[in-house]
């Protein structure tokens, strides 16, 4: 496939015609993805309201997900935008260092969470409880369906208890 940035506000995924991808919900709601790798796996960024901040996204179908969530808080580096995607899913990314503002490469290498892991923090807890419950029902592709039937249910629920660490 190949990814077209329509006007810079709303990105489109060219799959036999065009299908929105949404960004994250308001305020970053307006952006779009700039790569796309071989398995449909998009990244780019989503911009805040006020035009001056941006979020990291990559797109897993047509699911947003931000990529500030999916590494460990440093009060000291801060991603934001998603420059390109590998065929394995490694992403390269813009990073700024702080209070000093300079710039950095940082490169995100996906890790298989553990089974329950919902949000990739390696342990698996209350967190990933509510993160199951708060997605109940229908879904393709999201991340809390831990058993890949296309529906977080009871299933995954019994999962993420089965699996809890502390």
């Amino acid at each position: 496939g190949t990814i077209c940035v329509g006007g810079g506000v709303q990105g489109f995924l060219w799959n036999n015609g065009f299908q929105p991808l949404p960004c994250l919900d308001r305020p970053y709601d307006q952006g779009g993805p700039s790569r796309i790798n071989d398995a449909g796996t998009s990244v780019g960024a989503c911009r805040h309201d006020s035009g001056v901040i941006w979020k990291p996204v990559a797109w897993f179908g047509t699911a947003p997900i931000d990529l500030t969530t999916m590494i460990p808080a440093n009060p000291n580096l801060q991603i934001d935008l998603a420059i390109d995607i590998s065929n394995a899913n490694v992403i390269v990314t813009r990073a700024q260092t702080l209070p000093e503002f300079d710039y950095r490469v940082a490169v995100l290498v996906p890790t298989v969470p553990s089974q329950g892991d919902t949000d990739c923090n390696a342990v698996i807890n209350t967190l990933d409880l509510l993160n199951v419950i708060s997605r109940w029902g229908p879904c393709n592709g999201c991340i809390e369906d831990l058993n890949g039937d296309h529906s977080v249910n009871i299933l995954d629920l019994l999962l993420v208890i089965a699996n809890w660490t502390f």
